[in-house]
């Protein structure tokens, strides 16, 4: 599903490493020797350091020194600890993947080239979970993970770093041309399906091979944010296509584009005169309305799809290859101790601790005291049957009978009444019988006197 972008190419599953990936998480006796491979592969491409970390303890004489590895093949990661007598890590492990894109995660590599290559291939989220048996949390996470890398990479090194404006001029002098429009995500057409607020999205793209362009959400369409935007994203030797729009009246003027040519779309969607159109802007806002799920049209969550978007336009040709770049280039401080703050938070777990464990001491007393009484309760129930059975037999005994002279006198009564139990069916048939006709002739009457009443 590719929702209007350009084919990208990913390795497919006869390849390396994703073969490698689904040998590792498979039960073959060579899985073990699979993921040292997804983790050669990772160290390759820059996601994993490709030697020992700096030890960050201190009171060691020498100086810097370098962890060594600890031999534990049963953990998904490479762990490292200090073997320096004198500093005050000594014995303490890390893990290789601190202060990189895996800090925080726990996963094989084979899981992260495998999610990868679902997440550069443009899956949903639905499939995912379907081929990698993942749980929606998890999925959601691994999204989130990989959106955050490739937004940093756009922001510092792609079409929306620092500096860099669209536009300008080509090899041969003529004006770049540049067509800018803003459109609302997230809007209701028709008044159908749910309503919702939207947000106000700005973009531009230019006219060349590379068909460079930016998005960026805003908070209103007024001439000063409109014109901010366009002096910090589009070059000033650029030639500016927009629709009539009132608030880009006055850019040629201020000398925010050296060109400007409008059409106006209640009458014609390309001017006759001029040949200006907004076809280019305007079918990229469909490709970039298809790809951002409706969920991200909010003002606090579509600025990483929109960079997202663009990551993936900019990079179209090379998607496998952007991605680990971007997942290479993010960098997370390490997590440093507190002592107090490990103190306090100890302190808060361990009370925390005691309030649960009293409330489960309660609701096990209730629970045991409400037992107690329902096993009271059926005591004093089986005993009143027995008393009750009691009374009955000392009742008939000073009557002159017994339980089994009681019980045979009762089955004399019903072989005595046996003959004439046909008779009496007999007879309550026939009286159900009379009664039906009876009420048969009544209906009869009461309907001939209403048709003569009504003739």
């Amino acid at each position: 599903m590719s929702h209007g972008l350009p084919r990208c190419s990913v390795p497919g599953v006869s390849e390396e490493p994703i073969l490698s990936a689904i040998i590792a998480k498979s039960d073959r006796p060579d899985a073990g020797a699979a993921e040292e491979r997804c983790r050669q592969f990772l160290v390759d491409r820059g996601v994993l350091p490709s030697s020992p970390p700096q030890c960050s303890g201190l009171g060691y004489k020498k100086g810097d020194h370098s962890l060594k590895p600890v031999n534990r093949p049963c953990t998904k990661t490479l762990l490292y600890k200090c073997t320096k007598r004198g500093c005050s890590r000594f014995q303490k492990q890390q893990s290789e993947r601190r202060g990189t894109f895996c800090q925080h995660m726990e996963f094989s590599h084979a899981d992260l080239i495998l999610q990868a290559r679902w997440w550069a291939g443009g899956k949903n989220s639905s499939i995912t979970k379907t081929d990698l048996h993942n749980n929606s949390e998890t999925t959601a996470n691994w999204k989130k993970n990989f959106r955050e890398a490739v937004a940093q990479m756009t922001v510092e090194k792609g079409w929306m770093r620092p500096g860099l404006r669209i536009g300008g001029l080509h090899t041969d002098g003529t004006r770049i041309k540049v067509y800018i429009d803003e459109s609302l995500a997230g809007h209701v057409k028709f008044h159908r399906g749910k309503p919702t607020d939207g947000v106000w999205i700005v973009g531009a793209v230019e006219e060349t091979k590379e068909r460079k362009f930016f998005f960026i959400a805003v908070e209103d369409r007024s001439a000063k944010t409109l014109e901010a935007i366009i002096e910090a994203h589009i070059d000033k030797d650029s030639h500016l296509i927009s629709d009539c729009w009132t608030r880009y009246n006055n850019v040629k003027e201020k000398g925010l584009v050296a060109e400007h040519d409008r059409v106006n779309h209640s009458e014609e969607f390309k001017d006759e005169v001029t040949g200006a159109c907004t076809n280019h802007i305007k079918g990229t806002w469909t490709s970039m309305k298809r790809w951002i799920p409706k969920v991200r049209w909010r003002m606090g969550a579509i600025f990483d799809d929109l960079l997202k978007y663009m990551w993936r336009r900019e990079h179209h040709t090379r998607i496998w290859d952007a991605l680990w770049e971007a997942c290479a280039a993010m960098e997370y401080e390490p997590v440093v101790r507190n002592r107090e703050a490990d103190a306090k938070r100890k302190a808060e777990n361990a009370e925390a601790d005691s309030l649960l464990a009293e409330k489960k001491s309660a609701v096990k007393a209730a629970r045991t005291e409400a037992e107690e009484k329902y096993k009271t309760k059926r005591a004093l129930q089986k005993l009143a049957a027995e008393d009750e059975e009691a009374r009955m037999q000392m009742a008939l005994q000073l009557e002159g009978f017994d339980g089994d002279s009681v019980e045979a006198a009762l089955l004399t009564e019903k072989e005595l009444m046996a003959p004439y139990e046909k008779e009496v069916k007999e007879a309550r048939d026939r009286f159900h019988k009379a009664q039906r006709a009876y009420d048969a002739a009544v209906y009869t009457h009461r309907e001939g006197i209403s048709m003569e009443a009504s003739s």
